[in-house]
């Protein structure tokens, strides 16, 4: 929300009643204080921005976005929604941003990030009928702070409307956008959100994470027929558990890693410290600038990991790079294994995207490297993951993709 698309509103609002002391009688807000409004020297507060709407007969997301610009009194049932999906975001983003040190930076960015995190829910399907809680209102915030400028809040509203399709508007620099999503979505686990993400994980690795692991080591060891064992890199390891179960089931797998979390790869060092890897096995990286020389694996394997990553097609930055990447460091014969959720839609706050297999096809074969698809599975009815007999996480759709680089 601009500045000066909020005053135009404000405006209308006043004329329609008759002008602004109207407007500042019936909704009991100064004159004085409407012109720092309009000015931009003062944001509403979200008590003054429902004052606001009710004065003008609008809804407040229309009064904060110029979306639903239908009177009050007769909006659809689901623009009422609309309405309560609005209102709770400037609830609990009040709540949070008064009562959390950890976002100071944002509080002067209220009437940004309040119209963000609208348009980015109101695309998903679960949001059409449920209201975010609190929680999920503090992961969003969380997402946002780990963005390393947020003048970014200015270019996200453009991208993800490209990405939704909701209107093509043009992004002045979306190499640098992406940069920025992909650099928030790895500082994001450093957040508290991260914090509470690898605690509720542990150290244990779960059933369909060791049948996983057990059937690609299985297929690699088929494939590559390794006389000296098999070199591999996990990309986008985590706090490396599953590195740490190869590496205690599986010894003629040589295991290393790269993660860009500072949280994680501390995690993964007291693993190290404990013998349940070797060495300098992990190391802080980017998956979009591995720190190994070309050619240097027998297996690259990524989990979880190129859903954070941005692909617009046509443009090279982000998903892309780590492909291109994955391929470098794979030694030729060498195998690329990916699993990502499968399926159509994007996650806005924070940035998931899922993928089908003909655009991970494009994306190896824009790498430039030679390569062969041996393997294209979806998973769309994955079994929850569970573990000691509870259910710890309802997978969404999974889609896994075996490739082999030329030799």
């Amino acid at each position: 929300m601009s500045n000066k698309e909020f005053s135009n509103r404000l405006d209308q609002i006043a004329y329609q009643l008759g002008g602004k002391r109207a407007l500042s009688e019936k909704s009991g807000i100064s004159e004085a204080q409407l012109y720092r409004y309009r000015n931009g020297s003062s944001q509403p507060t979200q008590r003054n921005i429902l004052k606001l709407a009710e004065a003008g007969n609008v809804t407040p997301q229309w009064l904060l976005t110029g979306q639903s610009p239908a009177a009050m009194p007769h909006i659809a049932q689901h623009e009422q929604h609309q309405h309560l999906l609005l209102s709770t975001l400037l609830e609990h983003t009040t709540h949070a941003l008064n009562a959390y040190d950890d976002y100071k930076a944002l509080k002067p960015l209220q009437h940004k990030i309040v119209p963000l995190m609208y348009q980015a829910l109101r695309h998903e399907p679960q949001w059409q009928t449920e209201l975010p809680e609190q929680g999920h209102i503090l992961h969003m915030l969380n997402y946002l702070i780990s963005f390393s400028s947020l003048s970014i809040l200015d270019v996200l509203s453009d991208i993800f409307f490209q990405l939704t399709d909701d209107k093509q508007k043009p992004v002045q620099d979306i190499s640098s956008a992406i940069n920025q999503i992909c650099h928030a979505s790895s500082s994001y686990y450093n957040t508290r959100t991260g914090h509470h993400y690898f605690e509720r994980l542990g150290q244990s690795v779960w059933p369909n994470s060791v049948a996983r692991i057990t059937h690609l080591v299985e297929q690699a060891t088929q494939i590559l027929q390794p006389t000296e064992g098999i070199t591999w890199l996990d990309v986008g390891c985590g706090s490396g558990r599953e590195m740490s179960y190869m590496y205690r089931h599986f010894p003629h797998i040589q295991v290393r890693g790269v993660e860009p979390s500072a949280e994680s790869v501390q995690r993964a060092h007291k693993l190290e410290a404990a013998e349940k890897l070797p060495h300098g096995a992990v190391r802080e990286g980017d998956a979009r600038h591995l720190p190994f020389k070309s050619n240097s694996f027998d297996v690259v394997y990524s989990r979880a990991v190129l859903m954070h990553l941005p692909y617009i097609p046509g443009c090279q930055v982000g998903a892309p790079e780590m492909i291109k990447e994955a391929l470098r460091v794979l030694k030729p014969g060498g195998l690329l294994s990916i699993t990502t959720p499968h399926g159509n839609w994007h996650s806005l706050l924070p940035y998931h995207q899922a993928y089908n297999l003909q655009q991970l096809q494009q994306l190896v074969e824009q790498s430039t490297f030679k390569t062969k698809l041996l393997e294209g599975k979806p998973f769309d009815n994955p079994p929850p993951v569970t573990h000691n007999g509870q259910i710890q996480e309802q997978l969404v759709p999974q889609i896994t993709a075996l490739f082999q680089k030329s030799y």
